[in-house]
């Protein structure tokens, strides 16, 4: 949470930077593992499922749940995946504690088509390299993260055929604290 109260997510500075300039308001998101992320993604989806294994987390984060919110309690992440129609969210962030090559390849092998957000990429290169070979493309978002003073990575992975959707560049809005100069003289064609 940020002192001004604001509920931010334990994701890369650079990808939560990224991430609020796309638009995600007609959009749905699966969660594999649950926080604060959460609440912020309830603020720019549609529509957020998160699946949550801890039974205490449940029941305090449920208190708090917007009403776009589907949350489920599973024994184990891969059970709610495995019962999941994966292809019917445009997103699947990946934040879980759980193995994750074997998330990876269980989105391959289902042929998932939508955008993954895969947090603390550079701990899972083989995860990554799974999906890469199911013909995801990796953009790495290397920062630092709310409470913590090293540098990780949040990556977006995406087919070629959503590239251009995640690389919109009618932005939705700026990221705080960025400067913006709408009428930058460098920035208009002379004559």
């Amino acid at each position: 949470m940020c002192s001004d109260s604001r509920v931010i997510p334990l994701l890369t500075n650079t990808f939560i930077n990224w991430f609020e300039t796309q638009h995600w308001k007609d959009k749905s998101l699966l969660e594999l593992g649950s926080g604060s992320s959460t609440l912020f993604f309830a603020k720019y989806f549609k529509e957020v499922c998160s699946l949550e294994t801890n039974q205490d987390w449940f029941t305090r984060l449920s208190e708090v749940l917007p009403l776009n919110v589907e949350y489920k309690k599973v024994d184990i992440i891969m059970d709610g995946l495995n019962s999941a129609d994966i292809n019917s969210y445009d997103a699947i962030l990946l934040d879980c504690g759980e193995n994750r090559a074997n998330i990876a390849k269980v989105l391959a092998e289902r042929s998932y088509d939508g955008i993954i957000f895969f947090d603390n990429s550079e701990w899972y290169r083989h995860s990554i390299k799974i999906l890469n070979s199911s013909g995801f493309f990796e953009i790495p978002f290397f920062g630092v993260k709310p409470v913590e003073n090293w540098v990780s990575c949040t990556s977006v992975l995406a087919k070629e055929s959503n590239l251009n959707e995640i690389t919109n560049s009618n932005w939705e809005k700026l990221p705080e604290f960025a400067g913006y100069h709408p009428r930058n003289a460098w920035d208009i064609v002379d004559g």
